[in-house]
């Protein structure tokens, strides 16, 4: 059965646990990205938090402004 837990980034991860990735010479946090490829932009002054309180999650139904 196909649960809704996390969707934990096996790449490389900063000190707090945050996915991240080179992204055009950039350092971008994949909860991030996750956020923007599959639920939209991100609004200025806002920040992506975890419902599931996890750092490498980026399941996007996990991810809210």
């Amino acid at each position: 059965m196909i649960g809704d837990g996390c969707w934990e980034w096996q790449g490389a991860k900063e000190r707090h646990g945050y996915g991240h990735m080179n992204q055009r010479g950039r350092m971008i946090k994949t909860h991030k990205l996750s956020y923007q490829l599959f639920v939209g932009p991100i609004q200025s002054g806002k920040e992506i938090c975890h419902s599931c309180d996890n750092p490498p999650c980026v399941r996007p139904s996990h991810l809210f402004q």
